[in-house]
């Protein structure tokens, strides 16, 4: 039997990089800042949610992504690039955001992270997902 939720909400459903149509359980969202279980306090669930760091992905890309780039080193660069990110970027894509993100970064020197980011970057771009009707 259905809620009344249910019957109101209509099924989402998302076009993957390669046209195909596929449903919401077959996404996930990425945060950048992983794993989830270094950040369970307040302050750390926040953080990984800020806007920009956040990538609706399909669940094969994430997996993938998991299983070829480590989590990265949060380092006060990081926690710099996410304040700048916060107050320049609140008008753009969080893929827009990330780049901006990973080119703040190399401006600090912080190569290490942007590594980490632009390889996090080729998975989330190949997984990528657009909400069907936004596109």
């Amino acid at each position: 039997m259905m809620s009344e939720q249910s019957k109101l909400t209509p099924p989402k459903w998302y076009v993957n990089q390669d046209e195909q149509v596929i449903p919401a359980s077959a996404v996930d969202r990425h945060h950048i800042v992983f794993p989830r279980d270094e950040y369970r306090h307040r302050v750390g669930l926040n953080f990984r949610s800020l806007g920009g760091f956040v990538h609706r992905i399909s669940i094969v890309g994430h997996r993938e992504l998991h299983a070829n780039v480590e989590p990265p080193v949060i380092a006060h660069e990081l926690i710099e690039a996410i304040t700048f990110n916060q107050r320049n970027m609140g008008n753009l894509e969080p893929l827009e955001r990330l780049q901006y993100t990973i080119n703040y970064l190399g401006y600090l020197g912080a190569d290490e992270l942007v590594d980490n980011l632009i390889r996090q970057k080729h998975y989330i771009e190949l997984g990528a997902v657009v909400l069907l009707g936004d596109k």
